[in-house]
């Protein structure tokens, strides 16, 4: 799982900055700065701030963390199949989501 790509991904999306988030978030900009920079992989609870900092559940910070190497060989034909559908949908959705 990668939750730096996930969080500056969404972050992109959401023209937030880190200080930005970090205020939303009540999370440190030095411990935003690690988990961004990959140097330390995030709690389950500071996950769970930061997909409500972005009005998202915990399931859409999991799906944009998931990587290749994170499925199972036996689920990868399926993973290789569905993965760019979902992520068409939920990139869809935080658009959606953001509209007034």
């Amino acid at each position: 799982m990668n939750y730096a790509n996930a969080i500056k991904s969404i972050m992109e999306h959401n023209k937030i900055s880190q200080s930005g988030l970090s205020k939303s978030t009540g999370i440190g900009q030095a411990t935003l700065s690690r988990i961004l920079t990959g140097k330390t992989i995030p709690s389950t609870e500071t996950i769970c701030k930061i997909a409500e900092a972005f009005g998202q559940p915990k399931l859409v910070m999991d799906f944009f963390a998931l990587e290749d190497k994170d499925v199972p060989v036996t689920k990868k034909k399926l993973y290789k199949i569905l993965h760019p559908q979902l992520n068409e949908l939920f990139r869809t959705l935080l658009v959606y989501d953001q509209q007034p």
